[in-house]
């Protein structure tokens, strides 16, 4: 997974170019985009027949009416899309959001952002397209079963926003953190009711033979409950606790 702080961001691009059931099913994701980074605007890209829709979606401040080459049955050609890479270069957008199904590749959209020198670009998919997108977030689909696709794009949703995830170790850090957000904590097991109380958060450590010494010096001299943690673990971590934060972000929308 690739990451990026979006919370000075004012301006987001949703790009769902797609029909008109696809763009209505994305309509809950905008709620959510709205309540993680408050007092942006969105602004979303429609295909013309998409367009009247649009319009009625509270969410959409404002949307740009074009039909993109990648659509099916599209007869957009190569002028279109140098049109919609000029338009989008003078917008001033602080990223784009890229929402598909399991099925369809996030790469036209996220080369069309990357080409229109928007900083950052965030998109699920199967591909790891690298410095093209700065928020990636890998596809499980259809190997461990198809979500609802609502689910799916409001899984992307969920990284975005102010200072949602701190990870750190067991300092103070950690416990201020854990009084607004949520937290990965990477735990000596030296002692161990110093844990963040009553916060949303992952403990990690490696369990050894001195845990609970109770001493601020580890008096063995190494640091193998911290050092064996395994980077995918954290990850792991960070992926579960950002998934949470948006499904109770779904309950708390419908």
């Amino acid at each position: 997974m690739i990451s990026q702080d979006w919370s000075a961001a004012r301006r987001i691009l949703a790009v769902r170019l797609d029909g008109m059931g696809d763009s209505l099913m994305t309509g809950p994701t905008l709620r959510a985009l709205k309540d993680a980074v408050p007092g942006h605007a969105v602004t979303t890209p429609v295909s013309p027949v998409v367009a009247a829709c649009a319009a009625l979606l509270p969410e959409i401040d404002d949307f740009i009416v074009r039909e993109a080459s990648w659509m099916k049955g599209s007869k957009a050609d190569v002028e279109v899309d140098h049109a919609l890479i000029g338009h989008l270069r003078t917008q001033d957008f602080d990223g784009p959001a890229i929402f598909t199904v399991f099925s369809q590749s996030q790469l036209p959209a996220a080369l069309l952002c990357h080409l229109a020198a928007i900083p950052r670009r965030a998109a699920h998919g199967g591909e790891n397209l690298y410095a093209q997108l700065t928020i990636w977030i890998p596809k499980r689909e259809p190997q461990d079963g198809i979500r609802h696709e609502v689910k799916r794009q409001l899984a992307l949703a969920g990284h975005f926003g102010a200072a949602g995830m701190v990870v750190t170790y067991h300092t103070g850090l950690a416990h201020l953190a854990a009084a607004a957000t949520a937290v990965v904590v990477l735990y000596a097991l030296t002692k161990p009711q110093h844990r963040p109380r009553r916060a949303t958060a992952r403990i990690m450590s490696v369990d050894v033979l001195c845990r609970n010494c109770f001493k601020s010096v580890f008096a063995i001299r190494h640091h193998l409950c911290l050092e064996d943690v395994r980077p995918w673990r954290v990850v792991n971590a960070v992926t579960e606790l950002l998934q949470e934060g948006a499904d109770t972000r779904r309950r708390a929308s419908c």
